[in-house]
């Protein structure tokens, strides 16, 4: 939970940077709470879940879609790719089984922004790690413009 709490924060920090407004308390979850929130977690979700096919395919044409031109990733090795880096680079790669969990966490930034934080598994058989993805909407649809992976710190041991 820390490392999803830290991303957000550091995608808030990232979209106060770049000019944007923050009108939801940073703190306070909304996971679950209300049907706007419900939609909004529901359709960026589906676009995650057409990114991570998307890559399984290598349909780079889908990824163009899904992401903006002046996007910057962050994946799990800590490589920093622009949008254009990041399609060359999944073209050459081998195929993923992505496989969702079941936490989600939502922050809407502005009404044409929004965090999405959630944990999944680059296969069934491998360790679960974070993601958060920065969406904004551009002519009126949702693309990806930042992305980062972290592994999850393991829970804290008691003294």
């Amino acid at each position: 939970m820390r490392a999803i709490a830290f991303q957000l924060l550091t995608c808030m920090l990232l979209a106060l940077a770049v000019g944007m407004t923050v009108v939801t308390d940073p703190v306070a979850s909304i996971q679950n709470e209300g049907s706007l929130e419900i939609r909004l977690q529901e359709t960026l979700m589906g676009f995650e879940k057409q990114y991570w096919q998307a890559m399984k395919d290598h349909d780079a044409a889908t990824l163009r879609r899904l992401m903006g031109p002046d996007g910057v990733f962050v994946d799990i090795r800590a490589a920093h790719l622009t949008t254009p880096e990041l399609i060359d680079a999944i073209m050459r790669m081998t195929t993923l089984n992505a496989v969702f969990l079941p936490r989600v966490l939502i922050r809407q930034l502005g009404p044409d922004a929004a965090v999405l934080a959630y944990d999944m598994k680059l296969r069934p058989d491998a360790d679960t790690y974070a993601a958060t993805g920065v969406y904004v909407r551009r002519d009126g649809h949702w693309v990806r413009v930042y992305h980062h992976e972290a592994v999850p710190l393991p829970p804290r041991q008691a003294r």
